[in-house]
């Protein structure tokens, strides 16, 4: 009855700390273990109990620490490029601890000075709706000229939806004129045309567009194709609520959409915990049986090793 009872309050706790889960998880292992141990066990009941405490208490603590993430991997649909700043929209809130860039290829107009903006909120799709949104300023990632990596850490907690990235400061040029992305010259004619390779500085070198109402931009507005240099980010981050206000039919179908797929994975525990509930009982009721028909120890402890092989092997 100890042994069951101590399963039932370890089923039942809803929430701990990670110091409160590691007093539990040990109080209750050594309390399941020595009544075993006492009752002439064998030992191999300490793994049997470790399965069930896996299952039944709370998550592990280390998946709520921060986890190192390319920044590509978080955003939901594609980036919005302006003229010069990139705007990602994340598939849900995160907690943001740090943000590192990493430059390839810088050539061109070399970033001086990177702003980091965020938005609490998790804006559409693609970031459609980032004109409406409302940014605060989060630091700064200051670059060496043609420096190809930089950091900003956030001194307290940021709680994050999307993120704007600006490039607007710039290391001083050698010489007046727009500069040649293909060969970092400096151009000076009406007409764009580098004279050393041919380039024209103001056409997206991907796409050919050219955005006239911003000439020399950083990005290309069209296709989000930077000359200057390729820029991927790198962030610390764990999982933040998504409790955001639903204003939207698009902010309506994505919630409903992370609701689903929530039912899926929880339908998925349910019927593990349901396998594992059903071999407990299974176990108990071979014990109680045994006892009853007044078993010798050594069938009795026969019996629980043989059952808890059969449980470690379900739960994988």
């Amino acid at each position: 009855g100890g042994i069951l009872n101590l399963l039932v309050m370890v089923t039942e706790t809803k929430s701990v700390g990670r110091e409160m889960e590691v007093i539990l998880r040990k109080w209750v292992m050594d309390r399941l273990v020595g009544e075993l141990k006492r009752g002439g066990g064998d030992g191999g009941e300490e793994k049997f109990f470790e399965k069930i405490l896996d299952v039944l208490v709370v998550p592990k603590q280390e998946k709520e620490d921060y986890e190192k993430k390319g920044l590509g991997s978080l955003k939901h649909g594609k980036t919005k490029t302006e003229a010069f700043a990139e705007v990602v929209s994340l598939k849900n809130r995160v907690y943001l601890q740090s943000i590192e860039v990493k430059v390839s290829e810088p050539r061109g107009k070399f970033v001086k000075e990177l702003k980091i903006f965020s938005c609490s909120e998790v804006l559409g799709e693609g970031a459609e709706n980032s004109d409406q949104a409302t940014w605060e300023e989060r630091g700064v990632i200051t670059l060496s000229k043609g420096g190809v990596s930089g950091r900003c850490e956030f001194g307290s907690v940021v709680g994050v939806g999307a993120l704007r990235l600006e490039y607007m400061d710039f290391h001083p040029q050698a010489s007046s004129g727009m500069i040649c992305p293909r060969c970092s010259l400096s151009v000076n004619n009406a007409h764009g045309m580098c004279e050393s390779c041919g380039e024209v500085v103001y056409q997206c070198r991907r796409c050919r567009g050219i955005n006239y109402e911003a000439v020399g931009s950083f990005f290309c507005v069209d296709c989000g194709f930077c000359s200057h240099g390729n820029f991927s980010y790198t962030v610390n981050v764990k999982d933040a609520s998504n409790a955001t206000a639903i204003v939207t039919p698009k902010d309506e179908a994505r919630l409903t959409g992370l609701l689903k797929d929530a039912h899926v994975k929880l339908a998925t525990l349910q019927n593990e915990l349901s396998r594992v509930e059903q071999l407990k009982r299974m176990q108990w009721k071979s014990l109680e049986r045994f006892v009853k028909d007044g078993a010798r120890s050594e069938d009795l402890m026969e019996t629980i090793g043989v059952l808890n092989r059969g449980v470690v092997k379900e739960g994988g």
